[in-house]
């Protein structure tokens, strides 16, 4: 019968979040945030809000006046703006079950509500610290630390003087044995019921429509230029600037010397504050500003918003190298790093590869930002052909990204164990873990055997 219930929890589930509409916040030059479809930027509220996050499971953070709440995709309350602070959580327990809701805060005391804004956890807390897989939340209140289960019933009294005091004191066995009782129990189920008809409640709204599209075009009325609607026959956006022209999705304007961007609803989404912003590539929008370059978008929000000193020609397939400190890399017209901001230099992609140099060293790179060939690889493979702890220190000096790092150190350990040097091979091996190794199981071997000859000479 639990099977059953729970194949059933999955499938409402999936057919929620299928149903669910993600929006994405944005900030307009006039300091207030509204909400927009990621991948068709189509207003769908206006900005209205001093703060707000991007949706997750059909609602939204957003703040109003100093206080946070909860907004569904139709722009309706969830939860009035009456918290100081709201932080989402998603965590998974006993049986698979998901726990999702917001760690909230009134007048410096902490508690947790689910999505629909329902107490589970009144806000009496001095901090909620961790939520932990054995169903017991570590909380501190009047100073000290203790355990509370999912249902607000404190487990390990508040009296410890810090979180890992109530991790590794004598009551934890106690209370992680009063935790399997309680995952077994009614309370427990009533307590992840909650959470879960929150979930399907608000993540089951669909937006019933986006803001209607105007029909926009620049016009210009003596030297000053605006935004005009054509089918109301007036204007939205004021001849006010000195400069404007069409930019695909919205129009870059100029004002008293500098440059923003207004979209094609005649909402000011970036401010005039760049030297300059011009059309780079397919759909690009890059922005100058005191001697640097960035790529943004016509909200101004771009996954990347790191100042480049250059940012080259972005080919049809959305990339192009940048130049940062003298060092080069390839980003996407989106905005995203596709390499490490390491080499020497970068030439501009032509029938998509792009020559690079690096450390000496020449080679091509795909759209992708992977090289052909692959330089570090083939240098690793010539540490590992000499097989000694000076050839894998020097590649180390190479290999700034650190791709290889574990493998380097996991080698280095196998060579000083070969030649009893236990207490460095140890060292080695213990790096090699920290940086990521495949095969990590046997390096982990490797030590606890090791360890185990160290103490048997003792």
């Amino acid at each position: 019968m639990k099977t059953r219930y729970f194949v059933a929890v999955a499938a409402m589930l999936l057919s929620a979040a299928a149903n669910a509409q993600e929006l994405m916040a944005v900030k307009c030059a006039n300091g207030k945030y509204g909400y927009r479809d990621e991948l068709t930027l189509k207003w769908y509220l206006q900005p209205q809000y001093d703060g707000a996050a991007d949706f997750v499971n059909g609602v939204g953070i957003v703040t109003v006046s100093g206080k946070t709440g909860l907004i569904d995709a139709e722009g309706k309350y969830v939860v009035s703006p009456k918290f100081d602070t709201m932080e989402y959580f998603d965590k998974t327990f006993y049986g698979n079950r998901k726990v999702q809701g917001y760690i909230v805060s009134q007048d410096g005391r902490f508690g947790v509500i689910d999505l629909c804004g329902t107490e589970v956890i009144p806000c009496v807390y001095d901090e909620i610290n961790k939520f932990l897989e054995s169903l017991l939340i570590v909380v501190k209140k009047n100073g000290k630390y203790g355990a509370i289960d999912l249902s607000n019933v404190e487990i390990i009294p508040c009296v410890e003087k810090s979180a890992s005091d109530v991790l590794n004191g004598k009551k934890w066995g106690k209370a992680v044995l009063q935790a399997d009782a309680y995952r077994e129990s009614m309370r427990y189920d009533a307590a992840l019921q909650c959470f879960e008809d929150s979930y399907n409640k608000v993540s089951s709204k669909t937006v019933s429509a986006e803001i209607p599209s105007k029909n926009t075009s620049l016009k210009q009325e003596g030297s000053k230029y605006g935004v005009f609607d054509e089918d109301a026959a007036k204007w939205i956006v004021a001849p006010a600037y000195e400069m404007a022209y069409d930019a695909y999705n919205c129009y870059i304007v100029q004002q008293n010397g500098k440059f923003g961007i207004v979209d094609k609803q005649g909402v000011k989404t970036v401010a005039c504050e760049y030297d300059e912003i011009s059309i780079n590539g397919d759909e690009a929008l890059v922005a100058r500003k005191n001697g640097k370059y960035q790529l943004i978008d016509l909200t101004g929000r771009m996954g990347n918003f790191t100042m480049f000193d250059m940012i080259g020609e972005f080919t049809g397939d959305g990339v192009a190298p940048v130049s940062l400190g003298g060092k080069y890399a390839v980003i996407s017209d989106k905005g995203k790093l596709l390499t490490g901001i390491r080499y020497d230099k970068i030439e501009e992609y032509k029938g998509g590869v792009a020559k690079f140099s690096w450390k000496g060293y020449e080679g091509t790179l795909n759209t992708e930002g992977k090289e052909f060939p692959d330089i570090l690889k083939k240098l690793y493979a010539e540490a590992f052909r000499a097989g000694t702890i000076d050839a894998y220190k020097k590649f180390m000096e190479l290999d700034d990204d650190g791709r290889f790092k574990g493998d380097c150190y996991r080698e280095m350990g196998t060579i000083n164990y070969n030649n009893r040097n236990d207490k460095q091979a140890l060292e080695n091996w213990e790096l090699a873990l920290k940086y990521g190794v495949e095969n990590a199981a046997d390096v982990e071997n490797n030590i606890s055997r090791l360890r185990k000859e160290m103490m048997d000479k003792r």
